[in-house]
């Protein structure tokens, strides 16, 4: 491989990482008028399809640790945001899901989400937008 070829796959890769701290920065910013984070938005969003999880499910489908989803979910529970039940049959068992407030505070995350995808690949064409998800799709499979 020519240097120059390799120089362009470095300048690459570092503007994808540029593009997802933006990213990640933009949405804290969309999300604060919800009162919530990326982290927390991301556990209520996986709550709305699976209503009975559990902090090690959660930890595992969001590559957070246990503790952290813990620590997180201790503050969403206590803002009302989410519900904790003990299952009777085996009390060591405990399932987490979104409270209605909870359901309401992620339509609202999620509208604000929304706008900001609208403001910026919102603009692309049809076609540039299709060859980019071609683009993201092949180096997801690669990484």
């Amino acid at each position: 491989m020519n240097s120059s070829l390799k120089k362009e796959y470095v300048r690459t890769w570092e503007s994808l990482r540029k593009l997802t701290y933006r990213i990640r920065k933009g949405l804290e910013e969309q999300y604060i008028p919800a009162g919530i984070n990326v982290v927390e938005f991301r556990i209520l969003d996986f709550l709305k399809s699976d209503d009975k999880s559990t902090l090690a499910r959660l930890s595992r489908e969001l590559t957070v640790t246990r503790e952290g989803v813990a620590l997180i979910v201790e503050g969403l529970e206590s803002r009302g945001l989410v519900k904790r039940t003990v299952v009777q049959e085996e009390p060591k068992l405990i399932f987490i899901s979104l409270t209605a407030s909870g359901k309401r505070v992620l339509a609202k995350a999620t509208r604000l989400q929304e706008k900001m995808i609208m403001s910026s690949i919102g603009q692309l064409s049809e076609s540039d937008l299709k060859t980019l998800q071609l683009l993201i799709d092949r180096l997801y499979d690669k990484v």
